[in-house]
Formats: C-alpha cells, structure tokens, sequence
C-alpha cells in the first residue's frame, strides 16, 4: 500500500494511526473541503436538517443525557429503551430513590461513585463502568457506560451527563463460565 503524505480532505493533516489492516486513520475535520470543492458531509447534513437524529436514533447503543440535579434521564434514545425495555416517560415518572434501586444492589455504590467522579470531570474527560441494570422485564442486565460531561450550570459545576449503554451480558456470562473451569 503507498503512504501518504497528507489528506486530500485537510491539507497539512498527518496520519495518527494505523488500523489492522494497515489503512491510514486521518485525524479528519468533516468539515474541510476535499480538491473537488463539495463536502458531501456537510452538504448532506445542511440539507436535511436532521443528521444528529439519524446519529441518535440509529445507533446500535442506547444514548441518554441524565441530569444530576433532577437524578432523571431527559433524553434516551430508541436503543435504550430496546436494551432497558422502559420508555423516557417511564423513567422520569421514578423518583431518584426508584431509579437508582434498578442498579444491582452490589453495584450501587460503584454507580454512586463514578457520578460522583464525573461530576468533577473535565471538559474531554469520558469515565467508564459496568453494572447490572434491572430491564423492565425484571432480568438483570450487564452494561458499559461511557460518560461525559454534557451541560454545566452557571457556576462551572456539572448539571448534565451524556452517555453511551452498552449490552454486555454475554461477555459477563462467559467470563464466568472460564473463570469456574480454571
């Protein structure tokens, strides 16, 4: 494969990594204009309007903003509600105490601790953990968060997290299974 120098998307852009299969990852603007003068991505995006909706909406993980303050989601996406099996109005119709006990009680104080973490966090910072979450049909759920700051108050202090879920439950299953063979 020949390397290149730079990207034709971003002048004066350099290579940041290889990937397996030894492609070249860009440190890429979507935004640059490529040598044929149109940017299909921000074309595309003006034109219909609605990009960030067909991001949140056809993600394979579930999406939420979770308001500190409030202790509710004031947004999920169609994939969380898939994984969880409860709805946006569900979930905020749960006082905190009630939301917080569909974490896995052995899992809850881990749970409490990372909000309180990503509440001190940075503006690029992401903080990960994995818990059982009770689906609203009763069966735990193993996931992975990632979460960041999404919105802060006048004051600089965190209001809002956004976040990713993802269903790791087969991952735990067979992890237990190895670590009772060994």
């Amino acid at each position: 494969m020949k390397k290149l120098d730079s990207n034709p998307a971003k002048p004066g852009a350099s290579p940041t990594a290889k990937s397996k299969d030894d492609q070249t990852d860009w440190d890429a603007d979507l935004t640059a204009t490529p040598p044929s003068g149109r940017n299909p991505v921000s074309a595309s995006v003006s034109e219909t309007g609605s990009f960030e909706k067909k991001i949140l909406m056809s993600s394979l993980t579930g999406i939420y903003i979770y308001d500190l303050d409030t202790g509710a989601n004031t947004f999920i996406n169609s994939q969380y509600t898939r994984l969880i099996g409860y709805t946006l109005a569900d979930l905020q119709a749960l006082k905190d105490s009630e939301f917080f006990a569909l974490f896995h009680p052995q899992d809850q104080e881990r749970v409490a601790a990372h909000l309180e973490n990503i509440g001190r966090a940075g503006a690029d910072e992401t903080s990960e953990i994995e818990y059982r979450f009770k689906t609203a049909g009763g069966r735990w759920l193993w996931c992975l968060s990632r979460d960041a700051v999404f919105e802060r108050d006048g004051h600089g202090s965190v209001r809002q997290i956004i976040g990713t879920i993802v269903d790791i439950t087969v991952r735990k299953v067979a992890e237990k299974k190895i670590g009772t063979r060994a």
